[in-house]
């Protein structure tokens, strides 16, 4: 039995050799802030019991998945903790800074330099599962229409978000392409965007 995600798996009976033919039950067991979202390999189904009839060696995967926001502060209420905010470039003319208040950020693009990375926000091991469906919204606007990328679990998620003036809600739904403590980063330097202000809230996945 091998389990993806945070939980674990009882079995009615542990013994490794069994007559052929012995039924043996399975229960997922669901961690704390977890749902159980299925059985693969060896066997189907999203009952959280299953029985198997022993007529052959047998493999079975039970794969959880978080039932909380997967984004540490993604509402800031903590200020920038959780966060790294990072502005970089090889000739050190990217500079940026983020503040959190009121519940939301504001991230000043004092210089962009020229590529959009140069100025980012982001958190890294962000626990993504393959083959598991997730959905990353987030609240953002501008102090003048403008875009930034979006970028998430090894460009599952490469999004041009075009903000405006106003706050808008923005939603993708991806498909995780590998099972690794992931990054999700929001792009917000290069041409252009020296002595703007982004302002963000609400993200989760």
């Amino acid at each position: 039995v091998e389990v993806v995600g945070q939980g674990s798996v009882t079995r009615s009976i542990r013994t490794a050799l069994l007559p052929r033919g012995t039924v043996v039950k399975l229960d997922a067991v669901p961690a704390e802030g977890w749902t159980f979202g299925g059985w693969a390999m060896g066997a189907s189904g999203k009952d959280v019991s299953l029985s198997l009839v022993m007529d052959a060696p047998r493999t079975v995967q039970a794969t959880f998945l978080s039932s909380v926001n997967l984004i540490t502060n993604g509402d800031f209420s903590a200020g920038v903790s959780g966060w790294t905010p990072s502005a970089w470039s090889e000739d050190g003319a990217a500079k940026g800074t983020a503040t959190a208040a009121d519940g939301s950020l504001t991230y000043v693009v004092t210089n962009g330099a020229t590529e959009t990375w140069n100025v980012q926000l982001f958190q890294t091991a962000v626990p993504f599962v393959k083959g598991v469906t997730y959905t990353l919204s987030f609240d953002a606007w501008a102090n003048t229409a403008r875009s930034i990328q979006a970028y998430a679990n090894q460009g599952a998620v490469n999004e041009v978000v075009s903000l405006g003036t106003t706050s808008k809600r923005y939603t993708y739904t991806f498909v995780s392409d590998s099972t690794e403590s992931g990054k999700l980063s929001f792009d917000i330097g290069g041409a252009g965007t020296s002595g703007t202000t982004i302002r963000m809230d609400n993200v989760s996945i």
